[in-house]
């Protein structure tokens, strides 16, 4: 994928990183209400608004400046968020001056249209990685709780 997208093999890492800790909070997500239920059939009708809720707020399709201000919470509890802000970041950062004539043909235009922050890292790792303990540590709860598999 990074050799046909055309992107430099040098972002690979950074981008490989990010995707993998969005993927182990949404899993562990899914796990999560996947105990919780009784059936198969109710674990995906349980993971359909969450999975809505990771896809429209983003960052992305609904940006941190474009949402209503008492909607940016959405934005800031959806593990995707952090992980296209920061493959974003990585990727478009060029440092070209918004006076520039050359701006909004930049990479810096991109991260200023999005409202994106290069100094971001920590806040990001501590969310996405406090998610991750949270769901699967409720996970397992409900796995004994709930579904026994003694049982």
């Amino acid at each position: 994928m990074s050799t046909v997208s055309g992107v430099g093999f040098d972002k690979f890492g950074n981008f490989y990183l990010w995707q993998l800790l969005v993927i182990l909070t949404t899993d562990s997500l899914f796990a999560m209400l996947g105990a919780i239920a009784k059936t198969p059939e109710q674990a995906q009708a349980m993971a359909v608004p969450p999975l809505m809720f990771c896809i429209i707020f983003n960052g992305f399709f609904v940006t941190l400046k474009g949402v209503q201000s008492w909607m940016k919470w959405a934005i800031y509890i959806s593990p995707v968020f952090y992980g296209i802000q920061q493959i974003a970041v990585e990727l478009f950062s060029d440092g070209v001056s918004p006076t520039s004539p050359a701006y909004t043909r930049s990479g810096q235009f991109v991260i200023d249209n999005y409202d994106y922050r290069d100094d971001y890292t920590g806040p990001a790792l501590a969310v996405l990685f406090s998610m991750f303990c949270f769901f699967r540590t409720n996970q397992v709860v409900a796995l004994k709780r709930l579904n026994n598999p003694e049982k």
